[in-house]
């Protein structure tokens, strides 16, 4: 018997924090990250449609470090849960992504760093979640399908497109420590 292919991505949702950024938690200004900027725009020249979704402080503003980090004319939409009234992992908050991808859910890809709100929520609402920065799922967590397991969010272009990671970025870098992360395969998990 075949096995049947999911269909292709054809919208990214990010969320922001730890997803998109890097510098000290603690930095109420953390700035996009290269490299991940760097992929957005990859993502962005192969058709994909992003949009960002965050959870947000009202004193937080997303869309001023977006354009800091020269990526906020690539998304489509950006949810900020400050602005909507609602936030993850609310199923409000997942509807109204849903509207905006401009697809069916199985042809969103949500990425993020949060296991209840990035994984567990789109999953129950038929999305394709990708967690950052883990290299497995803890223990006991029970997701609805498969989970991608990236690294970085650098590593999204070579899943999505067939191409190469997205390791090049501003000049500069070097001078500020900023160095590609380790690459992960994406390999689907699932527990359940």
């Amino acid at each position: 018997m075949a096995s049947v292919l999911p269909p292709p991505v054809r919208t990214v949702v990010l969320d922001y924090g730890e997803t998109l950024t890097f510098g000290p938690r603690t930095d109420p200004r953390r700035p996009v990250d290269p490299y991940a900027a760097a992929a957005l725009h990859v993502l962005h020249r192969a058709g994909k449609r992003l949009i960002l979704a965050s959870n947000t402080r009202p004193d937080q503003d997303r869309h001023a470090a977006l354009r800091r980090g020269g990526v906020d004319h690539l998304f489509h939409e950006v949810f900020l849960s400050a602005e909507l009234g609602v936030a993850k992992p609310h199923a409000e908050f997942y509807r109204r992504v849903l509207a905006a991808a401009g697809c069916e859910p199985p042809e969103v890809l949500w990425v993020g760093d949060s296991v209840q709100k990035d994984v567990i929520g789109p999953s129950r609402h038929g999305m394709r979640p990708a967690l950052v920065g883990r290299a497995e799922l803890p223990d006991g967590v029970v997701v609805p399908g498969e989970v991608m397991l990236i690294r970085h969010v650098r590593d999204l272009p070579a899943l999505l497109t067939g191409g190469l990671p997205a390791t090049s970025a501003p000049e500069g870098l070097d001078a500020l420590g900023v160095r590609p992360s380790a690459r992960v395969s994406g390999r689907p998990v699932s527990r359940g």
